[in-house]
């Protein structure tokens, strides 16, 4: 193959080239009760989000991803601001059940409070339309999801539009997502945690893309630097 037909092929492969799905456990979740987030063990091998019927127990859920490793990647195989993600993105959620467990609507929220601690009391509302609203006065409704109880290990995915948090993700920030009861105070939606033993903790997942041309031209500077070397 000459070097003008090469050149085109690997244009023309830049530019139909997919996408890298890219999935991103959780570093750090918790279950927040009335009385604080839920402690030991099981407060992060478990994940758990109980309506206000559930008193005490009563609780929303904070899970937390850091994009660091994703943007430190890319940066390095694309260059910086060469590299964008789409809009379509999904949490998958593995069912970890209990007898407790309850079908329901959630509801999730993305806030831009990073810095709420895990392990301290909180001020906590418990009620439907504004379960945290103390914690999280920023909190910025993204969609819901109907949990329904299925087994162990099943995994819950909730798709939503990721283009608010794109520059949180290509610049390596940390981004913050709620989970709570809406207009369902019997639900109990019961997951795993970061810790669970058996399965994945919250799990985010997006499509990482290069800009238009990118891959032409480091398809087209490895082939010089293979000629240079022939």
């Amino acid at each position: 193959m000459n070097r003008v037909a090469t050149i085109m092929l690997l244009a023309t492969t830049a530019a139909s080239a997919s996408a890298d799905l890219v999935q991103l456990e959780a570093f750090n979740n918790a279950t927040v009760q009335p009385g604080g987030p839920r402690t030991g063990g099981s407060g992060l091998a478990f994940f758990n989000i109980e309506g206000s019927d559930y008193g005490n127990f009563s609780s929303y859920g904070v899970m937390q991803f850091d994009f660091s490793g994703i943007a430190a990647t890319y940066d390095a195989e694309f260059g910086a601001g060469n590299w964008s993600v789409e809009n379509d993105a999904s949490f998958s959620l593995s069912q970890s059940n209990a007898f407790f467990t309850a079908d329901g609507r959630v509801a999730f929220y993305s806030t831009m409070n990073n810095s709420n601690p895990f392990d301290t009391e909180p001020i906590y509302t418990p009620n439907g339309n504004s379960p945290f609203s103390n914690d999280y006065t920023d909190a910025m409704f993204m969609t819901t999801y109907d949990f329904v109880e299925i087994a162990d290990g099943h995994e819950d995915i909730v798709s939503f539009g990721i283009s608010d948090f794109a520059d949180i993700i290509t610049s390596g920030g940390v981004a913050t997502f709620l989970i709570a009861e809406y207009d369902d105070a019997g639900v109990a939606a019961t997951w795993a945690g970061f810790e669970n033993s058996d399965f994945a903790g919250p799990t985010l997942s997006v499509e990482v893309v290069p800009a238009p041309g990118v891959l032409a031209v480091l398809g087209i500077a490895g082939l010089a630097g293979r000629r240079r070397r022939a």
